[in-house]
């Protein structure tokens, strides 16, 4: 595909990386929710990276996503309870998780985020509500305290450095765990990965979390059905497409919803999806560690278009 003339290239957000999927797709929220005409693409090239239209260079970019983040501070997703807000979302109690989805729904992007984290009707084994399937922290690392964090502290300079790239790893805020380059399993490590500090790169944090707005869950039974996500928790993995037609939020959101969480793809979707400019589908296998953690494998092309379709019309 040819690149359109007015394109801003975010190069510091590889596709192949769930991370840098899911903060292309937290830019495209953050411009939506700013009345932005915002689409987003990704390079049909060895490394795909994330394209965008509706603004014009990286500077405003960064401007815009600043201040969408400050404005979050005071968000309905980050401060309930008012007065002693919430660690996590694995409340214990039906009537917290109802009340902090209401309690979400006076703001378009906490009503999006609180969806996508948790849903109504389904608990674990001890009581609590089961979060998204992308919610890989545990323990001390409580999901809601570490948004927080990044929200409080992720800089102009954390941001500009995850659109632009390469990504800088030298910061204590806390990771969510889905930059598969970072996966700390190595079966050759001198050393146990798991003792040393993990140094992130935030702004790629923030993105991504934001990302998790074109992820909202559902109930099927005793479990959480989350966009993409195939298996059971010891053997799972996340399936996503990219795209070379630039689309807008709700049409991503459709595309991603989509995908099937079957191990094998059905053959009729990928005509469908392969006529719509869906031109590879990455999957990464999520991979517990200890009670409740997880991370990303290194992904996989699962498919790839035979040949680049001229694409239709923007969505």
């Amino acid at each position: 595909m040819t690149e359109h003339a007015s394109a801003l290239n975010l190069d510091g957000l590889d596709g192949t990386n769930p991370a840098g999927f899911l903060a292309g797709l937290g830019v495209l929220a953050i411009l939506d929710h700013l009345n932005y005409p915002a689409r987003l693409w990704w390079s049909d090239s060895v490394v795909p990276r994330a394209r965008l239209d509706g603004i014009a260079s990286i500077d405003p970019l960064v401007e815009e996503v600043v201040r969408e983040k400050d404005k979050m501070g005071d968000a309905p997703l980050l401060d309930y309870p008012l007065g002693d807000p919430a660690a996590d979302v694995k409340f214990t109690r039906a009537q917290d998780v109802r009340r902090f989805l209401d309690h979400c729904r006076r703001s378009a992007p906490s009503a999006a985020l609180s969806a996508a984290l948790v849903c109504e009707g389904v608990e674990d084994n001890r009581g609590q509500a089961k979060p998204t399937d992308l919610h890989f922290t545990s323990g001390k690392q409580q999901f809601l305290t570490m948004a927080r964090k990044l929200q409080s502290e992720v800089t102009r300079d954390h941001i500009h450095n995850a659109l632009r790239g390469p990504w800088r790893y030298d910061s204590t805020l806390p990771s969510f765990k889905w930059d598969s380059t970072d996966d700390r399993n190595y079966a050759f490590a001198a050393l146990d990965p798991q003792k040393e500090t993990k140094l992130t790169a935030p702004g790629v944090e923030w993105l991504a979390f934001r990302g998790l707005t074109l992820f909202p869950v559902h109930p099927k039974g005793r479990r959480v059905l989350t966009p993409g996500v195939g298996g059971e928790w010891r053997s799972g993995w996340l399936t996503w497409p990219l795209w070379r037609v630039p689309l807008s939020t709700i049409a991503a959101r459709s595309l991603i919803q989509a995908v099937p969480d079957d191990k094998a793809i059905p053959g009729r979707f990928l005509t469908a999806v392969e006529a719509w400019g869906v031109h590879r589908l990455m999957r990464s296998r999520i991979t517990p560690e200890g009670q409740g953690y997880g991370t990303f494998r290194p992904s996989q092309v699962i498919w790839a278009a035979s040949s680049p379709p001229e694409p239709r019309r923007r969505t």
